[in-house]
């Protein structure tokens, strides 16, 4: 009987591994879309598109869908993924998902897609098997990085997209689509302790809130989100997913925290400076300076 072993995945950069990744602000990137798309999967047939190690799949599966098919061509990340983020509606498949064969055709209700069109040199082999695995009721959510305002430089992106030529791209193959936009903003929030929660890596607290937040567009968001469908497309919530340490920072001791750990840096540079100063001025300094001209003089010369 074969029996799977989880091996430690390398992180490179790019396929998110969250037990790694934790407290990183890309790993509140990738969970909130699976978050935002965890709305409108109740009873419904769902396809993850390069789920990667299956955590997306896994977050989905926790929102009511009959089955999720998580499709990746990586054999490391789907192994994982079976060990890792094994669900009893989760099936994972080894696939190509610019020539997929795991899943009938108009079997899909909901289909995602997530930070996967950027590696691929053009969209139309994608949209195209997804458009066939998709029921004609059925939505697409996609997502790519926002071009206006990503770093360039990326090694394992083939093209990345402009608003507009996304929203083009997309228009081919469905009737509707309509962006979401997603970025990092300040928050300060008022919440009361012990509502809602649910663990993912950390423990988060869902809240029943009013948010004021400064306007976000295809101009200034970090990251497109796009709802595809050739039906009437349903109202979904935005969301927002808040944590006080994000890349070794801490928000609640804030900039004076950082500031106070600059100053006691900038103080140890300083006095390493100062005695590196009364060293160089020493006389067993300057012998040693001679010392060390004269043994390249002569191996110079030798």
């Amino acid at each position: 009987m074969y029996t799977l072993v989880m091996k430690k995945l390398q992180f490179t950069g790019e396929r998110i591994i969250p037990e790694q990744n934790k407290g990183a602000s890309f790993f509140y990137d990738h969970i909130l879309r699976y978050l935002f798309v965890q709305q409108i999967i109740k009873n419904k047939i769902v396809l993850d598109a390069g789920c990667g190690v299956g955590y997306g799949s896994f977050l989905l599966a926790e929102g009511g869908p009959k089955k999720i098919y998580a499709l990746d061509k990586s054999k490391e990340a789907i192994d994982y993924g079976k060990i890792k983020y094994s669900h009893n509606r989760i099936e994972f498949h080894i696939d190509n998902v610019e020539k997929i064969k795991s899943v009938k055709a108009k079997s899909v209700d909901v289909a995602t897609c997530f930070e996967l069109i950027e590696h691929l040199k053009t969209a139309d082999n994608l949209l195209r098997e997804l458009k066939k695995t998709m029921k004609e009721s059925a939505i697409l959510v996609i997502s790519t990085p926002n071009k206006k305002n990503y770093l360039e430089g990326n090694p394992h992106h083939l093209h990345e997209y402009y608003p507009e030529e996304l929203f083009t791209e997309l228009k081919k193959y469905f009737k509707n689509v309509e962006f979401y936009y997603q970025a990092y903003e300040f928050t300060n929030i008022i919440k009361k302790e012990g509502l809602n929660s649910f663990s993912f890596e950390e423990k988060f607290q869902v809240n029943n809130q009013v948010i004021y937040s400064t306007q976000l567009t295809n101009e200034n968001a970090q990251c497109i989100i796009a709802v595809c469908s050739d039906i009437k497309i349903p109202q979904i919530r935005g969301l927002s997913i808040n944590a006080h340490k994000i890349d070794n920072f801490d928000l609640i001791k804030g900039f004076d925290s950082r500031k106070m750990e600059i100053e006691h840096e900038s103080r140890v540079i300083d006095n390493m400076s100062k005695e590196l100063t009364v060293i160089k001025k020493s006389k067993f300094y300057k012998i040693w300076r001679m010392f060390n001209d004269i043994k390249d003089y002569f191996f110079r010369n030798k």
